[in-house]
């Protein structure tokens, strides 16, 4: 009985844990520490493992590459847009008269040579602010430095009137015209009028028929010079609806006046016909001169706007010409950038199928297959390579050459950041939290190194291209790819600092890779231990569970034991009883059959 609680109690103490999950917990804890062994010896394999220096060179040359596709797309637009950088304003495109005024030419139209009408147009005026004056000498006239006016003394009425002066904005001499009240520009000679008096018609009094809108006034007009070509202009001043007979002394005497404000005006205090309308002087129909001078000028200003609406179209279509310009060199960098991400992605699949062990046609048609997979698949950045090669032909096509060099620079700071940003990442990865201190620095110094190496490939890549580019040789370009110069600069820059990068890594492997490997030795043994220690452990269980087993059977056993016993005892008792009677005189049958199947029963459990 002693052993049989014993028993029990040793079994009341295994049901109280779960050998099941205590397992599972331990095998999972086994697998883990599996895994960990397995990192160790990658990490092993790694020490001095080139392919990381080589893959971050490789990713930066080839994003100088493409790069330098953008660039040249952006170059080539500016060489077949005249020379001239992208503007899409209509102020690059359209001209207006405020600003050929005041020489804001549309460069970019590419209809009508707007610098060209400029020159001339200023060529016919007086533009010197250095020019003396035969004035400079005169009691009657002075000179305001400040305003760069000359001033005039009008005895009869005793004041100053302005007579000249230099407009700066406009960049030309003007004189100030009394009758018109306004400043005209200064024309330069006689020889400026010559196209307009030649084709004048001789009136019947034996003089030239008048401009009613003066030749001067034709002249000095910027819309009329900026929208009107030189025969339009002497056309209208020398037709019927513009010539008008005057004689001789009224001719003078209107000269570059407008006609109607010259017809209206009083002759001044002094002059021969004082107090006395110009008109009434000259003995002309005041209103019939009028109307003339009106229907003259409401042909002019028509001739004008229909030029300049004209001018306006052109402008448009230039417009429109020029966004097709910059679209059509966008779009060739955008599908050149792409065919070039497709062929990287064929090489390095290239290159793995020249690892392989199986080299034949079908294989390498099916690596090249898995190449355009992935290049479709990794569909994201190809999106974002083609928008950076867009913004940088546009970018180019705007700012110029400044382009290039802002592009590397921004590359150079970027593997800078990356470079820096892997190191952290590195420190803070819980897997290398364990590592000596000198290790781990001198780990971070290598990605540094690479970062640094892709970084100054940049550098050395420009520097050889502007030693080259001196040769005439080298600054042949080659379409898509620029210069001979940039070519052999950037691969040259990319296998120089390559090679010293890779030095300067090796020698930092060299010493560490001892450290690193007996830490890594020492990491493994106790890794190994552990991975024994929960073995043993688990062993342990499995112990536990066939004794567990065991004492489960014995129970079970002694349980059984003892109800026979229970059931033998109540049988005695049955039979001892009923032997106090004439036992042949009762029928047992019943009790004899009861007890074998409770014996039974219990035999069969």
């Amino acid at each position: 009985m002693a052993n049989e609680n014993a028993t029990i109690s040793k079994s009341k103490k295994h049901e109280s844990l779960d050998f099941d999950e205590l397992e599972r917990q331990l095998q999972e804890s086994l697998d883990e520490q599996m895994a960990d062994l397995d990192f160790l010896d990658e990490q092993k394999e790694q020490i001095g493992d080139p392919d990381a220096l080589g893959n971050v060179i490789l990713n930066t040359v080839w994003e100088q590459f493409t790069n330098q596709i953008a660039i040249q797309a952006g170059e080539d637009f500016i060489k077949d847009n005249n020379m001239l950088k992208l503007d899409l304003s209509n102020d690059a495109h359209i001209q207006t008269t405020d600003n050929f005024e005041y020489g804001k030419l549309a460069t970019h139209n590419t209809n009508t040579d707007y610098k060209e009408k400029y020159d001339k147009y200023m060529g016919q005026f007086k533009t010197d602010p250095n020019e003396e004056y035969k004035y400079k000498n005169s009691k009657n006239h002075k000179y305001d430095e400040k305003t760069k006016t000359w001033s005039y003394y009008n005895e009869k009425k005793g004041i100053w009137e302005p007579k000249e002066r230099y407009n700066d904005k406009k960049g030309v001499w003007e004189s100030y015209d009394k009758i018109d009240g306004e400043w005209k520009k200064k024309i330069k000679d006689n020889s400026v009028r010559k196209p307009y008096d030649e084709g004048r018609p001789v009136g019947k009094n034996g003089n030239h028929e008048d401009h009613q809108v003066s030749a001067g006034e034709i002249i000095r007009d910027p819309s009329a010079n900026a929208f009107m070509s030189e025969k339009e202009r002497v056309d209208f001043a020398i037709s019927d609806k513009n010539l008008n007979e005057l004689d001789s002394s009224a001719n003078e005497s209107k000269n570059d006046h407008n006609g109607e404000k010259w017809a209206k005006h009083e002759r001044e205090k002094g002059s021969q016909g004082e107090g006395q309308t110009n008109a009434e002087f000259f003995g002309l129909d005041e209103d019939e001169y009028v109307e003339k001078d009106r229907k003259a000028r409401k042909e002019y200003e028509k001739l004008k706007n229909d030029a300049e609406e004209r001018a306006r179209v052109e402008g448009k279509k230039s417009q429109k010409a020029e966004t097709l310009r910059v679209g059509k060199k966008a779009a060739r960098a955008v599908v050149m950038t792409l065919l070039a991400e497709l062929i990287k992605k064929i090489i390095a699949k290239f290159i793995l199928w020249l690892k392989s062990a199986k080299r034949n046609l079908k294989s390498l048609l099916k690596y090249v297959k898995d190449a355009i997979v992935t290049f479709v698949l990794d569909l994201k950045n190809n999106v974002v390579n083609v928008a950076d090669t867009a913004v940088t032909v546009i970018a180019m096509s705007i700012l110029g050459p400044v382009v290039n060099t802002i592009k590397k620079a921004w590359m150079f700071i970027k593997q800078g950041w990356m470079s820096l940003k892997k190191s952290i990442e590195y420190i803070k990865d819980p897997r290398n939290k364990n590592k000596p201190i000198g290790i781990l620095m001198m780990e971070v110094g290598k990605i540094i190194i690479a970062g640094l190496t892709a970084g100054g490939t940049i550098v050395l890549g420009e520097v050889i291209e502007k030693g080259l580019i001196t040769i005439p040789l080298f600054a042949v370009e080659i379409p898509l790819f620029g210069s001979l110069a940039s070519i052999i600069g950037m691969f040259m820059g990319a296998i120089v600092l390559g090679i010293i990068g890779a030095l300067a890594i090796n020698l930092i492997n060299s010493l560490i890779a001892k450290k690193q490997k007996a830490q890594l030795t020492k990491e493994k043994i106790e890794k190994g231990n552990e991975i024994l220690t929960t073995q043993d452990k688990i062993r342990d269980v499995a112990i536990a569970k066939t004794d567990k087993a065991k004492e489960d059977v014995i129970n079970s056993i002694s349980k059984r034991h003892m109800e026979a016993s229970e059931v033998l005892r109540d049988a005695l008792e049955t039979i001892k009883e009923n032997g106090e009677t004439d036992y042949e005189d009762i029928d047992h049958s019943e009790e004899i059959a009861e007890m074998d199947q409770r014996i039974r029963k219990l035999l069969e459990e």
